[in-house]
């Protein structure tokens, strides 16, 4: 080959490589730019996701706040930090499949790299870096190895990498090949973007574009079970509504990685990004109310306030992305997921069921313990938003709001719904439930003055009691019942019950923990007054029903008194 070709193609390449490296770069300072919060918009989503694993009570601060706090925290912790680099806070041995105690070293790196830098800072990073290295830190959970670490890992490492050494690197690129790209829906997602930080890091073209294209494969309606679905549920783990799991960190990664790749020649193409914003507007805003997630979209991970932070994270994601905020009053229903939600006008309620082909709820890694009748036709019912705040360590998990159950205090985990029977009608819903030898039928009647529910053809092959819960929820101040034309009046809060002359009102001290749920929580005793309806139906029930009325009102009602707390 002449030398003059040789030398063209030489050049050629050169540029080619430049360019490459160039667009590598601007990807990698967009990244690192987000990573460390400087846009006011993502900043918002980031604080409320860091709130929901506990990192920090962002939920309760505006972003600048939550700024300050951050930096506050990060001179406390270069203050407190050990010799080796560890913290005497963070419990680097205890740990559960659910929660991986030491992974809090990793946050504690974040929030250092993330604030205005020092000298004093850059050490405390490199003296973390090192423990965490050398440390070997692992969990039973899979989760947790191969994603759970690698992300905040990956984030510090990309933070830092001004300031990275050759052998520190090397030895965080080594740590983090242990994600690869698979999997489906939100897991591939993380798993993606562990890959990018990983080629990111280290300069790995090839591995940067590969993880990009998964990222934008996943910004679509899914042909399965899982991911989005065509009714804008979210699923993940077969044919399951995940908007309070999976589906939050699906909004939540994907506005951040938008908001990565804006800028760059990487962006996120228009239609691809609107299938996130129908997510959002479709999925999303309607089962917000007032701030607070829909108790039967938060999944199997509850603890203390986790429907505001749910639904901050959900409202903060919206604003993000340009998306309005104002959800359609009427019935909103997601047949793929068996769920749904009807808006009034001051007021909302939602169902939510399980059927022989939509899975209805889980527990896994100890989450949930307590969950396995939360999808046997639940209703519940929000005026202010805080109808149920935090009354999960109180509750009866038989007497969920809406179901038909054996009236007992253990859970079965063991069965579920055999009917398919899940279907809209109108303004109505009708539901089916065939579950370890309990039948009925119920069908509930949305209108604008409230929810008329009837329940049908409750009969039990078991000798056992069976009874309709109405409603369990926190007692308001003045909660109160009395007797009216044949029936029952009760009302609770800002909400008007309408009952059978054979139902039971009731206000319960009741005390319990978090942890009795969710392994990971706090065995505190806590204590609260609950409000509670409940209508019998006696022992092996043959062909009864039941009848009630929803009424939410903003306005006082006068009325008797409630019996004696038991």
């Amino acid at each position: 080959m002449p030398m003059r070709f040789q030398t063209i193609i030489c050049c050629v390449v050169a540029a080619w490589s430049a360019a490459a490296d160039a667009e590598l770069g601007a990807v990698k300072e967009s990244c690192r730019r987000q990573l460390g919060c400087c846009d006011e918009r993502i900043c918002d989503v980031v604080r409320f996701s860091e709130a929901l694993v506990g990192e920090s009570d962002a939920a309760k601060s505006s972003g600048d706040e939550w700024r300050r706090a951050n930096d506050e925290r990060a001179a406390r912790l270069v203050a407190t930090q050990r010799d080796d680099g560890s913290w005497p806070d963070v419990d680097y041995v205890n740990m559960t499949r659910s929660m991986f105690n030491a992974v809090r070293h990793l946050y504690n790196m974040r929030a250092i790299a993330r604030s205005p830098r020092t000298p004093e800072k850059e050490r405390a990073l490199h003296k973390a870096l090192a423990f965490w290295l050398d440390g070997g830190f692992r969990n039973p959970n899979w989760w947790w190895n191969q994603i759970g670490v690698p992300l905040p890992l990956g984030t510090v490492a990309l933070l830092m990498d001004d300031i990275l050494s050759a052998e520190e690197r090397a030895r965080v690129v080594k740590a983090l090949q242990v994600s690869k790209i698979g999997m489906t829906a939100q897991n591939r997602v993380w798993f993606a973007t562990c890959v990018l930080y990983r080629a990111l890091i280290e300069g790995n073209e090839a591995d940067a574009k590969a993880a990009h294209a998964a990222i934008l494969d996943e910004f679509k309606v899914s042909k399965t079970v899982e991911g989005i679905q065509s009714d804008w549920s979210f699923h993940q783990h077969g044919n399951q509504a995940q908007f309070g799991n999976y589906g939050a960190s699906y909004i939540s990664t994907m506005t951040q990685l938008v908001a990565m790749f804006n800028g760059t020649p990487w962006a996120v193409p228009d239609e691809k990004r609107q299938v996130l914003e129908k997510l959002v507007a479709n999925g999303y805003m309607p089962i917000v109310w007032r701030g607070s997630l829909d108790m039967g979209a938060l999944g199997r991970r509850i603890g203390p306030g986790v429907a505001r932070t749910k639904g901050g994270l959900a409202l903060s994601v919206a604003a993000a992305l340009g998306v309005s905020t104002n959800a359609p009053a009427g019935l909103h229903w997601f047949p793929k997921s068996a769920c749904g939600v009807y808006r009034g006008k001051g007021w909302m309620a939602s169902v939510k069921c399980e059927t022989a082909s939509i899975t209805g709820k889980e527990r896994g890694n100890n989450d949930n313990l307590l969950g396995a009748h939360t999808a046997d036709g639940a209703l519940f019912t929000y005026v202010t938003g805080d109808e149920y705040r935090d009354v999960f360590p109180l509750w009866n998990w038989r007497h969920v709001p809406g179901i038909t159950s054996y009236d007992e205090r253990n859970v079965d985990w063991k069965s579920r719904n055999r009917s398919k029977v899940c279907v809209r009608e109108g303004d109505s819903v009708r539901f089916v439930l065939d579950r370890a030898g309990l039948k009925a039928t119920t069908v509930w009647r949305f209108s604008d003055a409230g929810v008329d529910v009837s329940v049908t053809e409750i009969s039990s092959e078991k000798d056992k009691p069976v009874v309709t819960t109405v409603e369990q929820a926190i007692a308001q101040p003045g909660a109160k019942w009395w007797r009216e034309k044949g029936g029952i009046v009760a009302v609770n809060g800002a909400i008007r019950y309408e009952l059978p002359s054979n139902a039971v009102v009731r206000v319960v001290e009741r005390t319990g923990s978090w942890k009795d749920s969710m392994e990971e929580l706090s065995d505190e005793k806590v204590s609260g007054r609950v409000f509670e309806i409940v209508i019998p139906h006696g022992r092996r029930p043959a062909g009864v029903s039941c009848s009630w009325r929803v009424m939410p009102s903003s306005l006082g009602i006068a009325g008797g008194r409630l019996p004696a707390v038991k």
